[in-house]
């Protein structure tokens, strides 16, 4: 899909929690989620996405972050498209999403 056929689609605001305990996990795979997240970029389906956090890092040289999950805008066409984005992510796939909540 091109840029131009992009403008006329909804924006989706996307907040997942992650699942308990798994800050660990989403490190290790975080490299292939920013990738893969990247390659959606430059198509024009993500706008914006980041983690959210539980509290600020604790010191001033960063600290350890206490993630939460994370929040992301795609530009689709429909719910069921931005739903089958997700699922192909790392993140779900590796079970660190909770798709429940």
């Amino acid at each position: 899909m091109t840029e131009e056929s992009r403008e006329n689609l909804i924006e989706w605001l996307i907040i997942i929690p992650d699942q308990p305990g798994k800050l660990e996990e989403r490190m290790a795979v975080r490299p292939k989620h920013i990738e893969a997240l990247g390659e959606g970029h430059k198509e024009g389906f993500w706008k914006m996405g980041g983690a959210y956090l539980e509290d600020l890092p604790s010191n001033k040289d960063g600290g350890p972050m206490k993630i939460q999950g994370s929040a992301m805008i795609a530009k689709a066409s429909s719910r069921e498209e931005v739903l089958k984005r997700l699922k192909e992510d790392i993140y779900a796939r590796e079970n660190i999403w909770d798709f429940e909540k």
